[in-house]
């Protein structure tokens, strides 16, 4: 009798804990996985929304530093900001290998095709 007093004691614990693994834990290791991937997929020209709500353009990448532009016209600033304080990519800046223009969904022509 004592063995099932024990089970039926734990029992209620271990489901407690399979929920809180697949309700919270889980979900939230691949959170963090995706949020890895954008962080490391960042290049020069991507539009990006930072944790403080700054919005900018990366200008240049040097390790875990960002140098993002910020502002219109003739009222661009420069912010230097570390590589985790990016909340979202906006805009992922255009492929340089990708011979589409931005509007059209048609290929351009380029110097080979000819």
């Amino acid at each position: 009798m004592q063995q099932g007093g024990l089970l039926g004691m734990l029992l209620p614990f271990i489901i407690l804990f399979a929920v809180m693994y697949f309700m919270i834990i889980r979900p939230q290791k691949k959170r963090d996985k995706l949020v890895k991937d954008m962080l490391s997929a960042l290049v020069k020209g991507d539009k990006i929304l930072t944790i403080g709500g700054i919005i900018g353009k990366i200008v240049s990448i040097k390790d875990d530093e960002l140098l993002i532009e910020t502002g219109r016209c003739n009222e661009k600033s420069f912010l230097s900001i570390r590589r985790n304080a990016v909340n979202e990519v906006l805009k992922a800046a255009p492929d340089p290998d990708d011979n589409y223009d931005e509007g059209s969904s048609i290929p351009q022509e380029t110097e080979a095709d000819k």
